[in-house]
């Protein structure tokens, strides 16, 4: 058996040294984190997370847990958890269709994963899966932290932790949002409002911190007074575009954190009698069906769920069949979509 000792002589380096780069841990050079990690490989080396995905007896049965979003039960959300659904659709999809393909069953359960005590799925419990996928960004990482003892490989799909044993991929939210700023900044807005969701998710978190970015690489003053947080719902979207407008600010551009708050966004400014785009451009966020059914349809960013869930599948069986490594962080690239709500009609 390789141990940290083995790798740290032939690397030249300490102990202590091996332990930060194979466990993922920041303060060491590039030069010295290669200079390690070679020399893990040439005395094949394997970490103690891979090595149980590779002993363990295979059931040939994958688990999917689909984390529940807290404000579904809120009646101004009721009949729009279908943007989460069709996004949840599409990445289910790609990872059937991997799982299909490699002669892997699927079980899905939905879990309170936002609930550090949330019940976790007896499919996991009972371990008859060789490994899980979280899928959504709405969740305790306690709840993660409980999973990881089961001792089965876990993929996040939508969001990212910190756990050094725990695969993550997921859209880039940062340049997807700076993207969809930039985009407002090129047709000339200058007031432009984010409606982003709640906070507590590393999900809005990253969204915020690309609209800052595309605002100060734009040299455009940064005030919150600009940013309020919404539930993912078209009432929650409508009711933070009043408090914008209660408050006396007038924007010419609203960048919503999905679709679904976006028709509220809408739906104000016709009440208003406000064109979209002509008095105000809107740009929404994780494509869907709806955002091109609107008037007009919406410009949005897509977050290619079902190529995410094949690439997220297709890491799960890099470290069931080879040992691949483990506490990887993949951000997928977005796209904007321009349609008529942010260019007009062509």
């Amino acid at each position: 058996m390789v141990t940290f000792s083995d790798i740290a002589e032939l690397a030249g380096v300490s102990k202590a040294t091996v332990s930060r780069v194979l466990n993922n841990q920041p303060r060491v050079s590039a030069k010295t984190r290669e200079k390690v990690l070679n020399a893990a490989k040439e005395l094949g080396y394997v970490s103690k997370g891979r090595a149980n995905a590779l002993n363990r007896r295979p059931t040939r049965n994958l688990g999917i847990i689909l984390t529940s979003n807290p404000y579904w039960h809120d009646d101004s959300a009721q009949g729009f958890d279908s943007d989460q659904v069709g996004w949840e659709y599409e990445v289910l999809c790609g990872i059937e269709e991997e799982a299909g393909s490699t002669g892997y069953n699927v079980f899905v359960a939905r879990a309170p994963t936002f609930s550090r005590d949330g019940e976790i799925p007896r499919f996991a419990e009972s371990k008859q899966v060789d490994g899980i996928f979280v899928l959504g960004g709405l969740f305790d990482d306690a709840y993660i932290a409980r999973i990881r003892k089961l001792g089965i490989p876990i993929v996040i799909v939508g969001s990212y932790v910190d756990f050094k044993d725990v695969n993550c991929i997921y859209a880039d939210n940062l340049q997807g949002a700076y993207e969809a700023i930039s985009h407002l900044i090129s047709l000339g807005k200058q007031r432009i409002a984010f409606i982003n969701g709640p906070g507590i998710t590393r999900t809005s978190r990253d969204k915020y911190l690309g609209y800052r970015m595309a605002l100060e690489e734009a040299h455009y003053e940064i005030s919150d007074a600009w940013v309020r947080e919404g539930l993912f719902s078209p009432q929650s979207g409508y009711n933070a575009m009043l408090d914008i407008w209660s408050s006396g600010l007038r924007p010419d551009s609203v960048f919503c954190a999905n679709v679904p708050m976006a028709v509220g966004v809408i739906s104000f400014l016709n009440e208003n009698g406000l064109l979209v785009p002509d008095d105000v451009a809107v740009v929404g966020y994780q494509e869907n069906r709806i955002a091109m059914l609107l008037t007009p349809p919406l410009s949005c960013v897509d977050l290619h769920p079902r190529e995410t869930g094949s690439e997220a599948a297709r890491r799960m069986f890099g470290v069931l069949t080879r040992g691949d490594e483990l506490g990887l962080k993949i951000a997928v690239p977005t796209r904007l979509i321009k349609r008529e709500s942010s260019v007009g009609a062509k």
